[in-house]
Parts: structure tokens; sequence; C-alpha cells
């Protein structure tokens, strides 16, 4: 007799368009939103960069609509000339984790900060996109152009809840998706240039990077992104795998 091995389905776990408009403090404009703070980590000083990213998770059983996520940092990536041509950019995405329970891995993000000038890639690499099916859950990429989503497109095991739950089937052509095209005139399409940033920022004008538009920025009201501290209790860890947002990788 053939044994069958059941694996649990995730309960309604969010997509990565779902987030972006569940959470609003995810693509906010103002000092404090993820994606916009994660980017402004990424330029220390107006010579170097570095990749910055970190891990979202919602509650658990899911809701029907998700309205507020937790959210763990992952480690910088290496730091890097941003004004030079050099090696590709990196971060470690291995290691999710989350000093709570009743709450389930979602998604993962990161930034691209290199510029094209130097050779940086804009839209996740091949690397991002075969990582994201191996892990299984979906993968967002900060760049210069917006909000990218890639690899499933949500999560569809409870397996290693707080962790990544394990290998789906990629499409034969991964792809991605440009969720949000970054906008300077809106609130919710990050990133917004910051003053560190190469060649945009640096020795330009970027006072009003986080001037929020009252009328149209939604705030108020309890916080709906938590940030949390991480830890690995509970998690299964896999085999690492490489990062890389290089333009050919």
């Amino acid at each position: 007799m053939q044994r069958v091995t059941f694996v649990p389905m995730a309960q309604n776990c969010p997509s990565v368009a779902e987030l972006l408009d569940g959470v609003k403090s995810l693509t906010r404009k103002s000092d404090g939103g993820t994606f916009q703070t994660a980017w402004s980590d990424s330029f220390p000083d107006a010579f170097h960069c570095c990749e910055q990213g970190g891990f979202i998770y919602v509650d658990f059983p899911v809701p029907s609509k998700v309205t507020r996520a937790w959210i763990t940092r992952a480690p910088k990536g290496q730091t890097m000339n941003q004004r030079t041509v050099g090696p590709n950019a990196s971060i470690d995405l291995n290691n999710p984790g989350i000093v709570m329970d009743k709450v389930i891995l979602a998604a993962n993000f990161h930034t691209h900060p290199l510029s094209t000038d130097v050779g940086g890639g804009q839209e996740p690499s091949r690397a991002d996109m075969d990582n994201a099916y191996v892990r299984g859950v979906p993968g967002i990429v900060v760049s210069r152009r917006g909000v990218y989503s890639y690899g499933p497109e949500r999560r569809t095991s409870v397996s290693n809840p707080k962790g990544y739950p394990g290998p789906v089937t990629p499409p034969a052509i991964p792809g991605w998706v440009l969720a949000r095209r970054a906008d300077p005139d809106r609130t919710d399409c990050p990133p917004w240039t910051v003053e560190k940033q190469w060649p945009e920022g640096t020795g330009r004008a970027t006072a009003d990077a986080f001037v929020e538009n009252e009328a149209t920025d939604d705030k108020g009201g309890e916080p709906d992104v938590i940030y949390v501290e991480w830890s690995n209790e509970g998690v299964v860890y896999g085999k690492p795998l490489a990062e890389s947002c290089g333009a050919d990788e």
C-alpha cells in the first residue's frame, strides 16, 4: 500500500498583493513605513550601501482579511561602494524567526539599492526567484523602480509556521510582478529618494523625502506593523541558499 503524507494547507495565507492592500504601513511614505525604512537603512553614508530586509509574519489562524503584520529584520547584507561597479550584492534570508507564537511567515523582503549606473539589478534576480520556490513563500524586492513580488503567489502549507515550509513546484519560466511602481507623488508607492542615495539623493534637495500628505496617507489607531525580536525557537532550517541581485544572475 502506498503511503500518503498529508501536508496541512495554510488558512488563506495572504499573497503579496493582499499584504500590500491590507497592511498599510508596509508601503507608507512616512518615516516608519516598513519598506521605506529598509530603503533608508540601505544607505549608511553617501558612498556605501547594503541590502536590507526581513520577514513578514501574520496572525495564525489567518483572519479573513489581513490588516496587520509582525516584522523581524534580517542582518544587513555586505556593505558595497554604491558609486562603482563591484561584486553582486547579497543578503542572508536563510534564517527567519520570531519570538512569539500564533503567527505564520507569509513572505520575506529585501532591497536592491545599487543603481543601474553601476550594474545594479532592479528586478528580482534569478537566484531570488529560485530561492522563493525552494523556500515555499513569496518574496518581495524593493528597488528604485518600486515593489516587486516573485515566487509562489502565497504560502500553501502550515508546516514549520515560523520558518520556511519547503519547496513548491516552480513554473516553467519563473517571473515577477511589479506590484507597486515607485511614484514620488503618492504616499503608498515606495521607495522615495533618501539623502544618502547615489546618484539621486547625494547633493540634491531631499528635505521633503518624508513629508506626508495627510489627506491620503492612512494613519491613526493601532499600529498595523509591529517589529518583533528575532528568535530561532521552533524554527526548522534547511540548506542555506545564496542570494544575489546581479543584473544577469
